[in-house]
């Protein structure tokens, strides 16, 4: 069969263009302190990676008991915002479509965990703070952009936990303007660690919420259910077996769902193709947690950073129906224990990646982040759902 001159020249353009891509997609870069110097204890950091380049992060300044703010961009972390002086926990932060940033948390002001949040109209630089519900026993909550990539509005989950009563998750939707009242979604998480992971679909701007439920005899089942907008989704199961904890999910722009987990030190994780139904599940290294996984706009492919033999952070790439070899995320640090990673990625598809986590190699816990550069990587989408997914098996 002869080949065309057109059909010869596009294909070399096609191969000059990935090698390009390749030379731009740079490794991780040295490790930077998220925390200021003088902060000596700190915990809990949390990411998003914003339309204007660079990420928000939110943190927890222990000592004093502060929810902190801070915005790195063009190559540089910016000042200190302190959005509560309160004792809290488990602040979680994200960007809507309109470049509003929302920060969530825990806020123990008084006896009970309630929910404090703040919001920014003006991409970091002020704050307005106000407390979201009067419920008692909030733990965990979650908060992603939810519907078309511009849109303004943002959902927020929770899950109500008090002793003697069974746990519930909580919802509610901010409209641009006001937060609706809080509302169970029907569900009942087994306990604490099995209360985590939630993510705003790449394909549709829809949200999907992880979470596990006992089944007796020793074993338990990590589901999501999806908010389509109109009313939450039944149930999906993903894994069934031992105790699991760590979990999160993403779903790209060919609505694949991705979910990891971790099982008795192992970061576990499973692909869901529209058409094809699941992988089997993949298991990394011995010794790996704390994982995360984001979806990388731009591409099909997906990031995900966990920790090994808890002293360092690895990150994996899932590209053409495989994870890719680990590398190092966080260079430059001698290892020490190390705990909660987190990965974003730029939402303009520039495939840069962030990351950040807890270390201790001071003896007292600081947070980190470090920055992938993007070069524009190659678009899966023509390669075909169908062999993305045997290519797994």
């Amino acid at each position: 069969m002869s080949i065309s001159p057109l059909h010869l020249i596009l294909s070399l353009l096609t191969l000059a263009a990935a090698a390009t891509s390749q030379a731009h997609a740079k490794g991780w870069q040295h490790a930077q302190l998220l925390n200021l110097p003088e902060e000596s204890f700190c915990k809990s950091s949390r990411i998003w990676a914003s339309k204007y380049g660079g990420f928000h992060a939110v943190y927890l300044n222990c000592d004093p008991h502060r929810v902190q703010y801070r915005r790195y961009t063009n190559g540089r972390i910016g000042p200190v915002k302190i959005l509560d002086s309160n004792f809290a926990a488990n602040p979680e932060i994200c960007e809507d479509g309109s470049g509003h940033v929302h920060v969530v948390w825990e806020d123990w002001e008084s006896e009970g965990n309630f929910l404090g949040y703040a919001v920014s109209t003006d991409g970091g630089n002020t704050w307005s703070m106000e407390r979201l519900t009067k419920l008692l026993g909030c733990k965990h909550p979650l908060i992603v952009p939810f519907g078309p990539i511009d849109g303004s509005r943002v959902l927020m989950s929770f899950t109500k936990i008090i002793q003697g009563e069974p746990n519930s998750i909580y919802y509610s939707m901010f409209n641009g303007r006001r937060w609706s009242n809080v509302v169970e979604i029907g569900s009942q998480p087994d306990n604490h660690y099995m209360i985590e992971g939630m993510c705003r679909s790449l394909q549709d701007g829809t949200v999907y919420r992880l979470y596990g439920k006992g089944l007796g005899d020793g074993k338990w089942a990590l589901v999501f259910r999806r908010f389509n907008g109109e009313h939450w989704e039944p149930e999906v199961v993903v894994y069934t077996g031992p105790f699991f904890a760590r979990h999160s999910i993403a779903v790209n722009p060919i609505g694949q769902i991705m979910v990891v987990w971790e099982v008795n030190e192992v970061v576990m994780s499973k692909l869901y193709t529209p058409g094809f139904g699941w992988s089997d599940i993949m298991s990394l290294e011995a010794k790996t947690g704390y994982a995360h996984v984001t979806a990388i706009p731009g591409s099909n492919d997906f990031y995900l950073t966990y920790t090994r033999n808890v002293r360092c952070v690895y990150g994996r790439r899932f590209s053409g129906g495989k994870w890719s070899p680990p590398e190092l995320v966080s260079v430059g640090l001698p290892e020490a224990f190390t705990v909660g990673t987190r990965v974003t990625a730029d939402p303009n598809g520039s495939g840069t990646l962030y990351a950040c986590w807890e270390y201790w190699g001071s003896g007292r816990p600081q947070q980190y982040f470090s920055v992938k550069p993007g070069g524009k990587p190659i678009d899966a989408t023509n390669i075909g759902a169908a062999q993305e997914q045997d290519s797994q098996r």
